[in-house]
């Protein structure tokens, strides 16, 4: 429809590709016809919200860039440990490695839960902070896991301030390759230790971070390789710094900058 509104008003359609729409399972093709690959080909820009999409889905000729999902610098920051489970309620004592978000198959949870089953049976007494909207089938009910249900935005930053490392334990798929996932960056911005899969959402969007993690990277899908990972970073903790440019200010001003210099080199016809 908006398409459509742009080509009658003789307006520019610019198309923000924030995931690899035809792979949600709602998508259809309606009598064969595949409305995201239309758009793709008949905008005047598209925006993308990870390198692998432009580099999978892009046009160079015309312009096509990246937008990187931002962040809140004045919410996610570095805060005192103690401080910030007193704010949620958690007992100072404890070792939690924190998890954040959306639960399906291919985000790992699984994976992470039998990670921590593995240390606690080698007598590490580590818990697991969860929170999030619990996907059907997942069994939080393990020992050492602690579910919180879905907590509010606002308080997101104070739970992962709380944690002694924060994963992201994603697996391999279409879809999760694609993405730029914000708690990605969130976790980074706390200022706490991270365990990451090697998955093309951390690698592609945070080029360079994976050589600087070493050790705190492991293989997706691989609950060992999770659980030797999270030992190292309990033990010996490896930190890394947020990418500048990552909050919402300096996307949008560069974002702009993009476009006006795609109007002036013709890209985007006036």
């Amino acid at each position: 429809m908006v398409w459509l509104f742009a080509r009658i008003s003789g307006s520019k359609f610019i198309f923000d590709v924030y995931d690899k729409y035809d792979e949600f399972p709602g998508y259809r093709r309606i009598l064969g016809f595949d409305l995201f690959a239309f758009l793709l080909r008949h905008a005047d820009q598209v925006l993308f919200a990870s390198q692998t999409l432009l580099s999978a889905l892009g046009m160079p000729a015309r312009g096509d860039f990246v937008v990187p999902n931002g962040i809140e610098l004045e919410r996610f920051r570095p805060m005192d440990k103690r401080l910030a489970r007193d704010v949620v309620g958690l007992p100072r004592e404890r070792i939690f490695v924190g998890y954040f978000g959306s639960m399906e198959l291919d985000r790992g949870v699984d994976d992470l839960i039998q990670a921590i089953g593995i240390l606690r049976a080698k007598g590490e007494e580590v818990f697991l902070l969860l929170a999030g909207k619990l996907r059907d089938g997942l069994k939080v009910d393990s020992d050492g896991v602690m579910y919180l249900g879905n907590v509010p935005y606002e308080k997101i930053p104070f739970y992962l301030s709380s944690c002694d490392v924060l994963a992201i334990p994603y697996r391999r798929s279409e879809f999760m390759d694609a993405g730029s996932s914000n708690k990605i960056a969130e976790s980074i911005a706390a200022g706490r230790p991270i365990v990451v899969t090697r998955t093309p959402n951390f690698l592609a969007n945070f080029p360079g971070l994976d050589g600087r993690l070493g050790s705190a990277l492991c293989e997706c899908g691989s609950p060992q390789g999770l659980a030797d990972a999270l030992r190292r970073q309990l033990r010996d903790p490896v930190l890394v710094g947020l990418p500048e440019g990552m909050d919402w200010e300096s996307i949008a001003s560069r974002s702009l900058g993009n476009i006006i210099e795609n109007f002036r080199q013709g890209k985007i016809a006036q």
